[in-house]
């Protein structure tokens, strides 16, 4: 038996299975065409290098987290195990190989996850999802992946600290064997990281509750269903997030179309929050309880700073298929379905008075309990302009508290809105494009401004597809663009098996998720996950060199920026994002390295 191994950093994504360069932009593009053009996909294992290393130093400060990760292989049929009690196995004649860490800092806390992998658009497996699972079979020459996690708490004292990982492989019960050991080294500084909710800055991933519901195939805001959210509310409050996602009617974005790609098999149609009854005397009873459980979970685990609602305002409509406008007389296109008590039916809301009496209910629910100072009435990227502004008119009419936010591929947007808008979400290249104008309204107006990126622009972007460099790099180019924070959809919109199909027709696999459904219904994290983690830890960290007065802005330009004018980022259809940003794990750690030399200073 021969069992290779080694580790490597918490950057680097193991796949299986490539079309001849897996480094060109094609391979983002949905494969449609691709399948046609390449009919015989090359196959082969990537990552023999992998097995090269078998050491590794990592950098950190106090309240941080180091990653690495470990490649094994083996030239029989076998299975990796992190539990010490595994012996037999369903399969006879798997060889066991079971992995345990150990550090001489006894506070240092390690924790380390199977990684498992989807199907890319390129038709490759690549590694995203951290199991919770104990163990995983793989046949011989299978490479297994496995992501190691280690907290650092704020009393570690400064030093730098010695671990091993040691592998051990038997048969059944017989004795096991050493295989070998790799060795990490970490070294803290002395530096305490500042508690997310301590920092400026702005994360929202928004959760499409729904999906989660109809994957566990439980009723909508159950008590089922609220006790699955409560682990991936954590999960997100453990990123920094900042916003609660409210939706307040039927369908406001249409579902994503999903209706139009029928062969991917994805209900991404989101519900309102709020159940609706019609007496039988023709009164309209509201009920908000559910919409109130989420807003108290979500503040129970920190995540408190907006409430932001969906469904009021920019509704998308898709006329072909029965998802347009039902109410003329009202501006929007703003879906409500109701029970009515007379008869049993439900039904849908086809008058502007009964729909604005609904807004009303629900603005006198949140000033009743507290909430409408944190309340922001959110717009998803409004193309008819005069048409979102008469709908805001609207809104103030009736409900004057109320404040917008919005989703905006333009800043001429901006001026337009400045009176009534209070957080603006800018795609990239509109941010680069506009860069000065952003800054000048920025300080003019005191307005929350973030940028996103979603099915396009390719990249920097979060997708199976891309590099994890570029999902971290979020936290340096908040900065780096003198940004409030970060926006992206979605946290939770996925296909039928999302562990092992993410691919959409409308989407690049990976553009709706970021975390996975285990199979009791809690979340499954994944390897794009512990990078937004990573990105949000190094902003924090620019924070608080900014205000040691250190040049944190020249600093990662000089590391990692690769062009002097990032109008340019988008200027060629063919560059790919190293061209653009130096994609070298080394680059984003010197940065850190150099930044926690300022602050320990």
């Amino acid at each position: 038996m021969n069992i290779k191994y080694g580790i490597t950093d918490e950057a680097y994504k193991y796949y299986n299975g490539i079309f001849y360069d897996s480094s060109v932009s094609e391979i983002r593009t949905y494969p449609k065409e691709l399948w046609e053009k390449y009919k015989n996909v090359v196959t082969v294992p990537y990552g023999r290098e992998l097995f090269k290393e078998k050491s590794i130093e990592l950098i950190a400060c106090r309240n941080d987290f180091v990653s690495f990760q470990i490649g094994i292989n083996c030239d029989q049929n076998y299975f990796i195990t992190t539990d010490d009690r595994t012996a037999l196995y369903l399969k006879r004649g798997y060889t066991s190989i079971r992995a345990q860490a150990e550090c001489d800092n006894p506070d240092i806390i390690i924790n380390f996850n199977i990684e498992d992998t989807v199907i890319d658009d390129d038709r490759s497996s690549k590694c995203d999802i951290l199991l919770n699972a104990t163990q995983k079979e793989y046949e011989a020459y299978d490479t297994a992946m496995l992501f190691f996690t280690l907290q650092i708490p704020k009393g570690c004292k400064k030093g730098t600290y010695n671990g091993k990982v040691k592998l051990y492989s038997g048969v059944m019960f017989d004795d096991e064997k050493f295989c070998g050991e790799v060795d990490f080294s970490v070294r803290i500084y002395d530096v305490i990281l500042k508690d997310k909710k301590d920092s400026k800055f702005y994360l929202n991933l928004w959760q499409h509750n729904s999906v989660l519901a109809n994957h566990l195939e439980v009723a909508r805001y159950s008590d089922e269903h609220f006790k699955a959210m409560e682990s991936y509310i954590k999960s997100l409050a453990d990123l920094g997030q900042r916003c609660i996602t409210i939706i307040a009617s039927d369908l406001p974005w249409a579902g994503q179309y999903s209706h139009r790609s029928l062969n991917d098999f994805v209900d991404a149609y989101e519900y309102n929050m709020a159940k609706i009854n019609k007496t039988q005397s023709g009164e309209f009873i509201y009920d908000f309880s559910a919409i109130g459980r989420y807003i108290e979970l979500c503040f129970k685990y920190g995540i408190d700073r907006f409430i932001e609602v969906y469904g009021l305002c920019s509704i998308w409509q898709d006329h072909d298929f029965g998802l347009g406008k039902f109410a003329e007389d009202h501006p929007d296109g703003i879906k409500l379905r109701y029970k009515d008590l007379g008869d049993g039916c439900m039904k849908t809301m086809r008058s502007g008075r009964e729909i604005d009496n609904y807004i009303k209910a629900l603005y006198n629910y949140f000033i009743d309990n507290g909430y409408i100072d944190k309340v922001l009435v959110v717009a998803d990227e409004p193309l008819d302009r005069d048409l979102y502004r008469k709908c805001v008119d609207h809104l103030k009419e009736i409900a004057p508290k109320f404040v917008f936010s919005a989703a905006i591929n333009t800043t001429s947007h901006v001026e337009e809105c400045k009176d009534t808008v209070n957080n603006f979400c800018v795609i990239l290249p509109s941010v680069l494009e506009e860069y000065d104008n952003i800054q000048k309204y920025r300080k003019k107006y005191g307005k929350i401004f973030t940028w996103y990126v979603c099915c396009w622009p390719l990249y920097p972007n979060m997708f199976i597809s891309s590099n994890l460099l570029e999902t971290r790099l979020l936290g340096y180019l908040t900065y780096y663009l003198n940004l409030d924070g970060f926006l992206r959809w979605d946290y939770t919109v996925w296909t039928k098996n999302p562990r092992k199909e993410v691919r959409w027709h409308t989407f690049h696999a990976g553009d709706a998720s970021f975390v996975y459904p285990n199979s009791d219904g809690s979340v499954l994290l994944s390897l794009r996950y512990m990078q937004i983690l990573r990105g949000v830890n190094d902003y924090i960290l620019t924070e608080m060199a900014e205000e040691k007065g250190i040049d944190v802005r020249n600093m990662i330009h000089e590391q990692l920026i690769k062009i002097d004018d990032l109008k340019q980022m988008f200027s060629s259809k063919t560059a790919v994002a190293g061209d653009v940003f130096n994609l070298n794990y080394k680059a984003f750690e010197d940065v850190k390295i150099s930044l926690l030399k300022g602050l320990e200073e």
